[in-house]
């Protein structure tokens, strides 16, 4: 590959210069690299939020399919969720874990983002409370589980779901 030098780049700067300065009606010439410099950086926004989409989509499904396969099971969940005073806990419990497990593939995917990012997110808001926050910050290397990941996960899901708010809730976006 050959090595671009200063000159090059000059050419380069000037060239994209030259497209953005393209007409964009007959008679009329606006400088647009301001929005082609927004288009990529959109691109970029988009990407990164796809990959933490993604991501967080991988920790929920471990997450479900770990309570799938443990010897507790989704059972065991439903009594924690019976002891801290909730009805149906079993119930609760199944329905927490298949959402988690099968659901996130959807979230991964992109399908019905808002309202599985609105059900994790009330879902793990509600850990916090009832389960990590007794137990303290530190979820790692103190020997608890603390509420630290919760938040962490509560947080990326907020940033994600934002991204997939429905026309019919009202809230305006800016057209690129």
């Amino acid at each position: 590959m050959a090595r671009r030098t200063t000159s090059t780049l000059s050419l380069i700067g000037a060239q994209r210069q030259k497209e953005a300065m393209k007409p964009l009606h007959s008679n009329q010439t606006i400088p647009n690299t301001i929005q082609i410099d927004y288009a990529l950086d959109m691109a970029r926004h988009k990407n990164a939020m796809i990959l933490l989409r993604v991501l967080i989509a991988c920790l929920i499904a471990i997450h479900g399919w770990h309570r799938l396969l443990s010897p507790d099971g989704p059972d065991g969940l439903g009594e924690a969720v019976t002891a801290f005073g909730f009805p149906a806990g079993l119930a609760l419990g199944w329905l927490i874990t298949l959402v988690e497990a099968f659901g996130a593939s959807l979230f991964a995917l992109g399908w019905l983002v808002f309202p599985l990012g609105l059900f994790y997110t009330f879902l793990y808001v509600m850990a916090i409370i009832f389960y990590h926050a007794p137990h303290g910050w530190f979820s790692s290397g103190s020997g608890v589980d603390g509420c630290e990941y919760a938040v962490l996960l509560v947080g990326s899901l907020l940033c994600v779901t934002a991204q997939y708010v429905p026309n019919w809730a009202g809230v305006r976006r800016h057209q690129a």
